[in-house]
């Protein structure tokens, strides 16, 4: 099961949808399905105030951000400069099983 799997099962079950499997208890708020509905419905709404007041418009369509603000920028710590590069979110495990020539 992916990432976003078991986050989209959390979600449903903390708003009361059914879902195969359910979590003894969900780690957000107080644990319980109504204290974690309640804390992501104001996390959502909070986050979507925010997002209207930074862009002008309530229609995500709209929300536009600079991607080059997240780019990483390396120190000069010897005679070669090296450009920026753009953030990457790279997994922090990796695992090779086997390596076929």
């Amino acid at each position: 099961m992916t990432r976003s799997c078991y986050l989209e099962k959390t979600f449903r079950q903390a708003l009361g949808k059914r879902v195969r499997g359910r979590y003894r208890v969900l780690h957000c708020a107080d644990g319980t399905r109504r204290g974690c509905g309640a804390a992501l419905r104001q996390s959502l709404h909070a986050a979507v105030t925010e997002l209207t007041a930074r862009f002008g418009s309530a229609s995500p369509s709209a929300w536009h951000a600079d991607a080059r603000a997240d780019d990483i920028h390396f120190a000069l710590g010897g005679l070669a400069v090296v450009s920026n590069i753009p953030w990457q979110n790279r997994s922090t495990f990796q695992q090779v099983v086997q390596v076929r020539p």
